[in-house]
């Protein structure tokens, strides 16, 4: 891929050479002492006060060190900047690529007539500091839309590359490019509208929701690819192919099948490799957005699909869960763009690979992570 000498973008923060110690140790339990102090019986509220008197005046336990644990952390993360950043060949690759997506993207919404924000980048190596918690490596690659940020540990290339057999700068650019597919998502509203149905239908139907954001995230990646190739001509023979190891390496059954020797339909996060494969190509083919149907859903994707379609044209988008109420959701003025995808339900509460829709307390409540690899159990923090 030819990548070398144009813009790099300035909406990106390095921050490795960092080293992150202490953090926040106790979110579950001091999530469960705040549900019990708010939702506890008059007997339990007693019990929770008299253990808190016990720990103080017996174990002499500080009162500021009971406080930290019911908020939710043991201490505050300390950040120690034990290096200086390199400035190497990735830094420069990662804001070239973020570049490449920020001008591809704003041309693309200036045809929607709307403006783009771009996404910020943080680099990182094995942990780092983010609103309501701590980013750590072996979630992979994710976009936070609280906070409009991707984070990626570059380590998780060698990983991929390595023990998954998908090499290649091309392979690296469109785990880029699917993360500000969800940027995308979220600007044009559909993050808010799928992630706010939490709660209000079953878990099996927001997963199946939620997988629909991953495969359009994939279609967003190849739409990217078509549209950079045009402006940059960045493309070289081969990484294409790249792209699709990458696909195929990542791919829900590929993964079950690598970890346990078999193949669990119902804990599908992200869609089959197969799948991933379809929905990038079918964005890369045409770079329209407007090509995001999946009306050629093979067998095995309809007997776990939701029927209905994912329709923006009219600033709605109708879900029908099965034979259940359907769930009108209304983006943020998406009015050209199109999505029928394909989704799976899902065994939520298990990280197979690297994390992707986590929560985490931050400033505004629980924050979604939606990343490149596989689910949390939501309310867990990953």
């Amino acid at each position: 891929m030819k990548w070398q000498g144009r813009r790099r973008s300035s909406n990106v923060d390095d921050r490795r050479g960092q080293r992150v110690s202490g953090g926040v140790r106790g979110p579950a339990m001091g999530g469960l002492v705040m549900a019990l102090l708010t939702r506890g019986s008059a007997k339990t509220k007693l019990m929770i006060v008299v253990a808190a008197l016990v720990a103080m005046f017996v174990f002499k336990i500080s009162p500021q060190s009971l406080m930290t644990l019911v908020t939710g952390g043991s201490t505050q993360p300390t950040v120690t900047q034990v290096a200086p950043a390199p400035d190497d060949e990735m830094r420069a690759y990662l804001a070239t690529m973020k570049a490449d997506n920020e001008d591809v993207w704003t041309r693309l919404f200036r045809g929607l007539g709307k403006e783009y924000r771009p996404a910020k980048l943080v680099i990182y190596s094995d942990k780092t500091v983010m609103p309501g918690g701590l980013a750590d490596a072996r979630m992979g690659p994710f976009y936070m839309p609280a906070n409009e940020t991707v984070y990626i540990d570059p380590n998780f290339f060698n990983e991929l590359s390595q023990r998954f057999g998908a090499p290649g700068d091309f392979a690296q650019a469109y785990v880029v490019a699917h993360e500000i597919g969800h940027h995308v998502q979220n600007l044009l509203g559909y993050t808010d509208h799928v992630h706010g149905q939490r709660g209000r239908v079953s878990k099996e139907e927001y997963n199946r929701l939620s997988v629909r954001l991953e495969l359009q995230a994939d279609f967003l990646a190849g739409v990217f690819a078509h549209n950079a190739q045009q402006q940059f001509e960045f493309l070289e023979t081969g990484d294409i192919q790249e792209a699709m190891r990458c696909a195929e390496a990542i791919g829900d059954d590929a993964i079950q099948r690598k970890s346990s020797g078999r193949v669990m339909p119902d804990s599908f996060t992200h869609g089959t490799s197969e799948q991933r494969r379809r929905w990038f190509m079918k964005g890369f083919e045409n770079g329209r957005l407007a090509d995001g149907d999946a009306e050629d859903l093979g067998d095995s994707d309809r007997a776990q699909a939701v029927e209905g379609a994912v329709d923006i044209a009219d600033e709605s988008v109708g879900l029908d869960v099965g034979n259940r109420a359907k769930v009108a959701l209304r983006p943020q003025g998406a009015e050209n763009i199109r999505g029928r995808l394909a989704a799976r339900s899902d065994g939520v509460g298990r990280i197979v690979f690297v994390g992707d829709v986590l929560a985490g307390a931050g400033d505004e409540g629980p924050a979604d992570l939606d990343g490149f690899g596989h689910r949390a159990d939501e309310g867990d923090g990953g």
